[in-house]
């Protein structure tokens, strides 16, 4: 995790409390913090862990330059190795910068440009003048290069190296010209190259001066961007749990291109998208009052898409600002005239309040999937929402009510054939009927439940009715 320097204290307790939890758990993460500033709150959690770097040991400086520097310079960057190491005050990315800048500058001239942009004679450069003067004056030897490194402002995290070709180079050259400028790039030390991973690393300096100069790219790189990215963002609903790591890596373009998304769906209906769904019935008359849909309903799609792909993901990780994404994909679908999907949207705002504690209020978003669903005789959908609600009514301690829903969702799911869904009906029933304090019943719901769950391999449905066979059974003394 970098740049904790532009934090908030509040922010970093947040950070701190959830690490620490995963400490409790006895979780197998293994959590990087980089920060500039000395921070109490995070002394305190790494606390002999904690690292101070200094920049390379002179004594490592040969064997760095060897390692290094592009194979044209090293010989002369050996040569002038004591003047390098001065001038860059022991920095590794500050030394790659001034390695690749050998390839256009005697070193002398060099030290003589790098020493008048602010550093007395005697102080090391600061990192950032170096990297802007590197990355200026490569632009200038290859024009499609600078459009190159601002289109990879997006690129948080990295990038694989066939998104790289085929997104962020695509209209700009040829693939030779595309290896020359990669590999240049590279040796330069602009950006890192992982061949084995396949992957594109920026250095997070070299991005941040990217964010602050990059040129405009105008609205349809942004959607390009997104319309690549969407189907990575799918791929959460398509693998499972176990293998989202594998997704995770994208998930810095991921978020820019949701992000853009629901920039864009403001920007049509002028309005801010989760305020239109609070509003319900208006949101409905702003989106039919809208005159073009027919030239932005390819946007709107894509952002139907990031959305019911973010829901999935969200409902097991639940990640900051996931509202405004559900709200976007909502608004989106209705413009769409979408109305499952639409739906579903509603109720996965639902879910969101529901894990965030404020259960009342999901409720309120379920109810308002609930006839949508009906009246399309979208069983399968129905059956969920209405397990949400006996779910929320158990929590809010309404267990009647919350049978209700569970006997409504078991309705539902026998007429569909799933068997899965059939056991998860059964073993709801059953955790209701035990709330009733009727443990004979719920034991026989949990048997049945345990009868269907039997004929699959699901072992975590299967445990969880033994563990609630077993609440029945100790509850009779049995």
């Amino acid at each position: 995790l970098d740049k904790l320097a532009g934090a908030t204290a509040r922010e970093l307790e947040t950070l701190v409390e959830i690490i620490s939890h995963l400490h409790e758990n006895e979780g197998q993460s293994r959590i990087i913090l980089i920060d500039r500033n000395f921070s109490p709150v995070i002394a305190n959690l790494v606390q002999h862990q904690h690292i101070h770097l200094d920049g390379i040991p002179r004594e490592d400086l040969d064997a760095f330059i060897a390692e290094r520097a592009p194979a044209a310079i090293r010989s002369y960057a050996q040569q002038n190795g004591e003047g390098i190491y001065a001038l860059a005050g022991a920095s590794p990315l500050c030394m790659r910068l001034i390695f690749g800048l050998l390839e256009d500058f005697p070193f002398e001239e060099l030290e003589t440009v790098l020493r008048g942009m602010g550093a007395g004679s005697d102080a090391a450069l600061r990192v950032s003048d170096v990297c802007s003067f590197a990355l200026e004056t490569y632009a200038l030897q290859n024009p499609p290069a600078g459009v190159f490194l601002s289109r990879l402002v997006r690129a948080v995290g990295g990038v694989y190296e066939h998104a790289l070709r085929e997104l962020f180079w695509a209209d700009l050259g040829s693939a030779e010209a595309y290896e020359h400028t990669v590999a240049a790039l590279a040796s330069r030390g602009l950006l890192e190259r992982d061949l084995f991973r396949q992957r594109v690393i920026i250095h997070p300096v070299i991005r941040r001066y990217l964010e602050e100069n990059a040129a405009m790219l105008g609205e349809e790189w942004d959607r390009r961007h997104a319309a690549f990215y969407v189907k990575q963002a799918e791929q959460y609903q398509m693998l499972p749990l176990q293998r989202w790591n594998e997704v995770d890596l994208d998930w810095g373009n991921i978020f820019a291109g949701a992000d853009w998304c629901a920039e864009r769906v403001t920007r049509i209906f002028e309005r801010d998208p989760l305020e239109m769904l609070e509003a319900a019935e208006p949101a409905v008359e702003a989106v039919a009052e809208y005159a073009d849909l027919a030239q932005v309903y390819d946007d709107l799609r894509l952002a139907r898409d990031y959305a019911l792909a973010l829901a999935h993901y969200a409902f097991w990780r639940h990640p900051p600002g996931i509202l405004r994404w559900l709200a976007i994909g909502a608004v989106a679908a209705l413009a769409i005239r979408n109305m499952r999907d639409y739906a579903w949207f509603l109720a996965n705002v639902g879910r969101q309040f529901f894990f965030m504690g404020r259960v009342e209020e999901g409720v309120t978003w379920f109810n308002r999937a609930v006839p949508i669903f009906d009246e399309r005789d979208l069983l399968a959908d129905l059956a969920y929402v209405y397990t949400d609600l006996g779910t929320s009514y158990r929590i809010l301690d309404e267990p009647r009510r919350a049978l209700e829903y569970f006997s409504a969702a078991f309705n539902c799911v026998a007429q569909l054939g799933d068997q899965h869904g059939l056991a998860t009906a059964y073993m709801n029933l059953g955790s209701a009927y035990f709330s009733l304090n009727q443990p004979e019943r719920a034991l026989t719901e949990h048997r049945r439940a345990l009868r269907v769950a039997l004929r699959g391999d699901d072992k975590h449905l299967l445990a969880s009715i033994y563990n609630n066979v077993g609440l029945a059974l100790e509850s009779i003394e049995r």
